[in-house]
């Protein structure tokens, strides 16, 4: 799975500060805008994406987390192989899909009896920013502030060497040259889903 994530805003990260700065300029003076969150990701955190507007690619705010059908919590992850199959994930699937942009995710290293221990940090190899495959969706919260947001989750995929050695599940991570094809291109975006292209990462301990 992937339950946290970074957002890092240095000034050499100049693509993901273009994404923060047109978030920013949208959502100017807005109380979504304030909840957004940089740093390590988390569950219920409101966070940039990309995602299809017409034929343009925006930047817009999502909140991670889709809501349960019954009982509470939150689903933060939808498994690549099964998404279109589901109730919750399959219109969302077809009309939901956004790019999570990211300079690393988190894992934890398991022991030998199965309890997670040392928090593992992993980047891709060659750049600094990537894109998560993601689905979003809306929902409604009686109750909740005017500036509901689009929920969304992360899909998920089987890990590959790189990753193996501290979690068996891992972030779709959609190649460069299919970003707009995945937001744009249902059948597209469901076969990189059937085969998601390994990337390597690196793996360092987090500090």
């Amino acid at each position: 799975m992937c339950g946290r994530y970074y957002i890092e805003q240095e000034e050499d990260l100049a693509e993901m500060r273009q994404i923060l700065t047109e978030v920013n300029r949208r959502y100017q003076g807005t109380e979504a805008l304030s909840a957004m969150r940089t740093g390590e990701i988390a569950p219920s955190h409101v966070v940039p994406a990309l995602r299809l507007s017409g034929e343009t690619v925006v930047a817009d705010l999502v909140q991670w987390g889709f809501l349960r059908f019954q009982g509470s919590g939150l689903v933060i992850n939808a498994r690549a192989e099964t998404a279109a199959e589901k109730p919750m994930f399959r219109d969302a699937l077809r009309q939901g899909r956004i790019l999570v942009p990211a300079n690393a995710f988190f894992e934890w290293r398991h022991d030998a009896s199965g309890r997670a221990g040392q928090k593992m940090k992993l980047s891709l190899s060659r750049e600094l920013t990537f894109y998560m495959a993601g689905l979003a969706r809306f929902f409604t919260e009686p109750g909740q502030a005017a500036w509901q947001l689009d929920r969304f989750v992360i899909l998920t995929t089987a890990a590959n060497d790189s990753v193996r050695p501290v979690h068996d599940r891992m972030p779709v991570i959609v190649p460069r040259d299919q970003l707009r094809s995945y937001l744009q291109d249902e059948a597209a975006a469901r076969l990189l889903l059937a085969r998601p292209v390994g990337q390597q990462l690196q793996l360092t301990e987090a500090v």
